[in-house]
């Protein structure tokens, strides 16, 4: 017999999604701007094999973070939706349009400019 009282992150825990969507769903109705339960709803929704919906609720959630001045987690979001994308089979954000060069083996500098002679950040500094 199963507790009818199982919260919506316990049951994603149990990755019982079908339990899980409509708890969250209306979760979301009632709280659309948080993004801890937007990001849950969406989890939900991959796990179940929406996932279009899904990287719509990821997309939202990271222009959430990004609003808010949290450029991590929005990078984080984005990566989920990413990871979505490609098990979809649509191309994702984050790749390039062309594949990069193979550079292993190879002992090139990382940063093609040189560093600047005199840096503001030294000023303060003398030569000793």
């Amino acid at each position: 017999m199963t507790d009818q009282t199982e919260s919506a992150a316990s049951l994603l825990a149990k990755k019982d999604y079908a339990r899980a969507l409509p708890l969250l769903k209306t979760d979301l109705d009632k709280y659309p701007n948080n993004p801890r339960i937007r990001l849950q709803y969406a989890d939900a929704l991959a796990g179940s094999g929406d996932l279009a919906k899904s990287i719509e609720q990821y997309e939202a959630t990271a222009k959430y973070y990004d609003d808010n001045g949290l450029t991590v987690q929005a990078i984080a979001v984005r990566k989920k939706a990413d990871k979505a994308r490609e098990f979809w089979g649509a191309p994702t954000s984050a790749k390039p349009a062309s594949p990069a060069p193979v550079t292993a083996g190879k002992s090139e500098p990382l940063f093609q400019q040189p560093p600047p002679v005199r840096s503001p950040l030294f000023e303060v500094l003398n030569d000793k």
